[in-house]
């Protein structure tokens, strides 16, 4: 048989890329002119891909990704929600529990009077502050005072301190203001789990650069320059008395590089305001109804504790003041689009429901874990760092052989063992392949370039089973632990099988192994949290022995990942990670010049 495959690809500035590969088969033995009548087929296949998925974009309004700049992909997965310390920081902001949600694209940076200004022009909104024919801020030491005349235009009220600025971002919404401003962007907004995960990671921090307190290079807040403001923050200078341009403050990024979700504007969000429930985990949505909406992220107006990521606010939809504004959101899977080939319309299937997370997930292992001192600390704190936090790179399914390949080169008898991965050690099954994204990200959308197509494989699992540190015999203290954990977080970690808190930490840096849909051992977990609150300090990270139990399936399959020397290897391949399942005879490398050509993975 022969198979011709071809990719159809429309990219568009700011978004996600659309892409689908395209196949054409010939079952029987084929010529030379065979060949390009097959060519021939595959190119008009591809362009009615493109053709269709152009169209579509087309078709959707300019502003779709050019209102507030940049979108930021944030990938779908586990996070912690809320705030889990006895007693919360806030009642409302309790319980603190683990929540899912789906893919979806997040604006960079709040809206800005700029874009306010195109959305006005084009359609005419008249907002509830110019209806009202007044707003609120705070004016003389008044928290809420009333502003005759206050509008997006003139926050502060007509003839009253400088116009506002076209990088500011644009405040005196409501509510209503918000959805209809993201609606006519092709967008929506955020619910407030997709904001808290977007403000906080997956790592639970306490602000979107993590647990340090505020400082003037991180956020707007209330501080020395607000004088009037009785809870300010006296020992900060943020540089600005009100609110700041968009942007400037770089180092209060969020995880996945959000600006300003601490401080400068607060951001109105989709949810009806109430308590939360604990039963919703999986793409909640808050209360049906109710009689307030939230907000979240805090202002210029507020101090450190209120621009905390799990802080919450609220008030009625038609409510405005000077310190509130947008930051639009958009559903992560807006390219699965119908494509035409024949006369015949093709629906890709929407990504399946995400596995429930067992509830033997928060129960202990009753296992004891113990710090071990690492030879060298980390120069990034862990929930910042590509090498180790892979939520920050992202990946993406490639159509590769799922069972174990045929690789050439030298083999490391003492490489980690992936078959002890499960309790039972049976050979694998693999469910999925993926290659790894650089430390661009998914918006770079480059992967790593490495001579083999696969960079990270989903083994079968079931829910709730037991998950062990895959096997390695050369210790790393006396006999009794084999690796270190490096980061861990609601749904994944990673182990590094030397003393040192970094995967590239020199010559000879090492194996390390990523696991992706693990839910870690409670016991392990708060051991890694404590150590690593610790940074740029800790000296220390949490050991583990071989084969030992760290966690369980979250469902069904659990997604590996092997790096040596910091390079990510092909965890399919049969010599290096499964030996006890591997039969053939290692194959050598060939030279080719100055170099040494690495063959593709073989079935």
């Amino acid at each position: 048989m022969f198979e011709l495959r071809t990719r159809a690809v429309v990219r568009r500035t700011g978004t996600v890329e659309a892409s689908r590969w395209c196949r054409v088969t010939e079952p029987r033995r084929t010529g030379r002119r065979d060949v390009r009548r097959i060519a021939r087929r595959a190119v008009r296949k591809t362009a009615a891909v493109v053709a269709t998925v152009a169209l579509v974009l087309a078709l959707r309004t300019p502003s779709d990704v050019g209102a507030a700049g940049e979108t930021l992909w944030i990938p779908g997965g586990w996070f912690v929600m809320g705030t889990a310390e006895t007693p919360p920081a806030a009642p409302d902001e309790a319980p603190g529990r683990r929540v899912y949600v789906d893919t979806f694209l997040i604006d960079r940076l709040e809206a800005t009077n700029a874009d306010f200004q195109r959305f006005v022009a084009a359609t005419g909104h008249v907002t509830q502050a110019e209806r009202d024919g007044f707003s609120r801020g705070f004016e003389d030491g008044d928290f809420k005072a009333v502003i005759p005349g206050a509008t997006w235009r003139a926050p502060r009220g007509p003839g009253r301190g400088a116009a506002p600025g076209p990088d500011e971002p644009v405040i005196v919404l409501s509510w209503q203001d918000a959805g209809a401003y993201c609606r006519w962007a092709g967008k929506r907004l955020p619910t407030e789990a997709e904001w808290e995960k977007a403000a906080r990671g997956t790592d639970a921090r306490a602000y979107p650069w993590g647990a340090d307190a505020p400082s003037g290079d991180r956020a707007n807040l209330a501080d020395r320059t607000n004088g009037l403001i009785p809870w300010a923050e006296r020992s900060i200078d943020d540089g600005f008395e009100r609110l700041a341009p968009v942007g400037r403050f770089p180092r209060g990024a969020s995880p996945y590089g959000a600006q300003d979700m601490a401080g400068n504007a607060a951001e109105w969000v989709a949810d009806w305001y109430g308590p939360y429930d604990a039963a919703a985990t999986v793409n909640p949505t808050g209360p049906p109804a109710g009689a307030r909406r939230s907000y979240r992220g805090g202002s210029y107006n507020d101090n450190a504790g209120a621009i905390r990521t799990a802080r919450r606010a609220h008030d009625l939809p038609t409510y405005h003041s000077g310190d509130t504004g947008v930051r639009c959101a958009v559903n992560g899977h807006v390219m699965y689009l119908p494509y035409v080939t024949r006369g015949a319309v093709l629906r890709p299937d929407p990504p399946a429901r995400p596995p429930e997370r067992p509830a033997s997930c928060d129960q202990p292992l009753g296992q004891a874990y113990r710090e071990l001192s690492v030879t060298r600390r980390a120069d990034r704190a862990p929930h910042d760092d590509p090498e180790v936090n892979l939520s920050l790179r992202g990946w993406r399914a490639v159509d590769e052989h799922r069972g174990l390949v045929r690789l050439c080169g030298p083999t490391d008898t003492d490489a980690p063992r992936l078959g002890h991965l499960f309790g039972d050690r049976r050979p694998p099954t693999f469910s999925s392949t993926h290659e790894v994204f650089t430390h661009a990200g998914r918006a770079g959308g480059q992967p790593e370039m490495y001579p083999w197509p696969v960079h990270l494989a989903g083994l079968q699992s079931t829910p709730g089973e037991a998950v062990h540190l895959p096997a390695r015999r050369p210790d790393i203290d006396s006999g009794t632990h084999h690796a270190v954990l490096l980061y861990a977080d609601a749904d994944s970690a990673t182990f590094k099988y030397t003393r040192d808190d970094a995967i590239l930490a020199g010559p000879g840096d090492g194996y390390a192994v990523h696991l992706e849909n693990v839910c870690l051992a409670p016991e392990l977990l708060s051991l890694f949290h404590r150590l690593r609150d610790r940074y740029p300090s800790r000296a220390a990270l949490p050991a583990i022995a071989s084969g030992k139990q760290v966690g369980r399936a979250i469902g069904g399959e659990v997604l590996v990942a092997v790096r040596d020397t910091g390079m990510f290897m092909d965890p399919r391949s049969g010599k290096d990670w499964w030996g006890e399942y591997w039969g053939e005879a290692p194959c050598l490398m060939t030279a080719e010049g100055d170099g040494v050509r690495w063959p593709r993975a073989a079935r």
